[in-house]
């Protein structure tokens, strides 16, 4: 996964120190400008996705996972990561089936933004999904995974 570079600094040395299943670890010692050296650790992620799928009652579907890192069960909405090569929506369209069961007729980018810029790559593209459906395979709705659970909560909640 490589770094978008600004021409204006110089990179005097980069070295991967871990590299994951979903990211990367690089050590880096660059220039500025200025002169003045810095040594940097910078996680290189391949980028995320979250989607607001709105029901026709503008409630918004949550997901339940747990998350390690923080030692509980979140309420999110329905989020997950880039594959290689893969676009935004792509993505989008993915996640929310997979974690949902749900599909969405109307789609529309409602932000794009950079969550940790001081250490990380990872950039997130929030999309808006309406006009949702439930997708069965097998007589079923799709099984989410991490243990979720799909459910709704108010819009200005």
């Amino acid at each position: 996964m490589p770094l978008p570079r600004d021409p204006r600094i110089e990179v005097l040395a980069s070295e991967s120190v871990f590299r994951g299943r979903i990211f990367e670890l690089v050590h880096e010692s660059i220039r500025l400008p200025s002169g003045l050296r810095q040594e940097l650790a910078v996680v290189v992620h391949p980028g995320a996705v979250a989607i607001a799928a709105e029901r026709e009652s503008g409630e918004l579907v949550l997901v339940r996972q747990y998350r390690h890192a923080l030692g509980r069960w979140m309420l999110e909405l329905p989020a997950g990561r880039r594959e290689p090569g893969e676009e935004p929506l792509a993505t989008a369209r993915r996640e929310l089936e997979e974690e949902t069961g749900l599909v969405a007729r109307d789609w529309s980018l409602l932000q794009e933004f950079v969550p940790a810029p001081g250490f990380c790559s990872e950039r997130i593209w929030v999309f808006h999904a309406r006009g949702l459906s439930g997708r069965r395979r097998g007589g079923r709705t799709t099984r989410t995974r991490n243990s979720s659970s799909s459910i709704t909560r108010p819009r200005n909640c």
